[in-house]
């Protein structure tokens, strides 16, 4: 993904479905949320801060800058409202390859905090870069629902990529919503 110049201005919105619920199998009882990101190109992105809801999620901080060359591991932010839900958990993680290959075989996770009591019906949420280390920003970002008893992946509640630019901060990189319904 080739550095996007200082003018260049995404904001990232994507919403999830009730399609999105047809993923999962009969088996799994979706009772928690697990939120993602991964620098999936490997190159040095911005810090930035995660929130869902206005509560700050976590941080992550990234190796790296233009002047080492921008090359960076896979790094992202792992937080569920299950706090046993860690990464290599999950039976089948294998499911976030697609937007966190990089990630998943680095292991460079930065650990967040979700609470259960900042959920609602609806949700918000968003990664705003907090430096610029003149690489340019691309990178994914997701919530899912899991069975935290099982162990299970369930269904994407929301997924995109965040990206950023060179230029002023703070600078709001992806930005979405999903509804949160757990099953009784």
């Amino acid at each position: 993904m080739p550095i996007m110049a200082d003018t260049d201005k995404i904001l990232m919105t994507m919403t999830a479905t009730a399609e999105n619920r047809e993923l999962a199998t009969d088996c799994c009882n979706a009772t928690d949320i697990l939120v993602v990101t991964c620098n999936q190109n490997r190159i040095t992105d911005d810090d930035y801060t995660v929130k869902l809801n206005g509560h700050v999620v976590g941080t992550v901080a990234h190796v790296g800058d233009w002047s080492t060359g921008c090359g960076s591991p896979g790094t992202g932010l792992w937080a569920c409202t299950d706090a046993s839900i860690v990464p290599g958990v999950l039976t089948n993680e294998d499911a976030l390859s697609a937007n966190c290959s990089s990630c998943l075989a680095d292991a460079v996770w930065t650990p967040g905090t979700l609470s259960a009591a900042w959920l609602a019906a609806s949700n918000e949420l968003i990664v705003t870069a907090t430096s610029d280390e003149w690489c340019g920003d691309w990178g994914t970002v997701s919530a899912w629902a899991v069975d935290a008893k099982n162990k299970l992946l369930c269904y994407p509640l929301t997924s995109g990529a965040y990206v950023g630019l060179n230029g002023p901060l703070p600078c709001v990189m992806f930005d979405g919503t999903f509804d949160w319904n757990p099953l009784p």
